[in-house]
């Protein structure tokens, strides 16, 4: 069984391949360059914006805007997982928060049954946690409706605490 989620969860490369999930990137735009964040299968022709760099080319001034997951990077990545598995479970960040969700159902329509996306309603750590969850009840045996109805609105029963030094970044991105 093949895990997918997006860059939203937070799960850095040498965990998603310990974990055998593939990462679809979502993108962001910085002074008018649009970058990809890390993930498995960047979208051709654009660079890789690290934490690091993102960081500081804020401090500078930069306001950053994300954009969604597109049909086409969601396609890509059920293609290369099912060229090693025959399912997909597929954990995208919450449909409440971002379309990505919506493009990777509308993506998983071209599979049939051997793509199941749930909806979490998670993002960041509590997707990342939803995966390692998800990995752990699959390699235990469980099946794959079971994991995805224990998962689907994993996110309600998490209970996540930001505290931003500067709220302007969150006023920028809407």
């Amino acid at each position: 069984m093949a895990l997918i989620t997006d860059s939203t969860a937070d799960i850095g490369v040498a965990e998603s391949v310990a974990l055998g999930a593939l990462v679809v990137p979502l993108t962001l735009e910085v002074d008018g360059v649009v970058y990809s964040d890390p993930g498995s299968l960047v979208r051709p022709g654009l660079p890789v914006m690290t934490s690091e760099v993102l960081r500081a080319r804020m401090l500078a001034g930069a306001l950053p805007r994300t954009s969604l997951g597109t049909v086409q990077d969601f396609t890509r990545h059920y293609e290369a997982a099912l060229c090693a598995a025959d399912r997909v479970l597929c954990l995208p960040v919450a449909s409440t928060l971002s379309g990505t969700f919506a493009s990777a159902v509308q993506a998983a329509q071209i599979f049939g049954d051997r793509v199941r996306v749930v909806d979490t309603l998670a993002v960041s750590v509590a997707l990342g946690a939803a995966v390692r969850q998800a990995r752990a009840w699959l390699d235990a045996g469980r099946e794959l409706e079971a994991v995805a109805g224990a998962l689907a609105r994993y996110g309600e029963g998490v209970f996540l605490r930001l505290v931003p030094r500067d709220l302007r970044w969150l006023i920028a991105g809407g």
